[in-house]
């Protein structure tokens, strides 16, 4: 079974979010997806 669309946009802005902020743990990674989120 191949992946949804809606994972493959969570991989997306996963990749954008790591590649922008450089986050070093999954907590800087949740929270700096939260705040791009907010302002998208």
């Amino acid at each position: 079974m191949g992946k949804s669309k809606s994972d493959l946009n969570s991989v997306e802005l996963a990749n954008k979010i790591i590649e922008q902020y450089q986050p070093e743990t999954i907590k800087d990674l949740q929270m700096h997806s939260k705040t791009y989120l907010v302002y998208v």
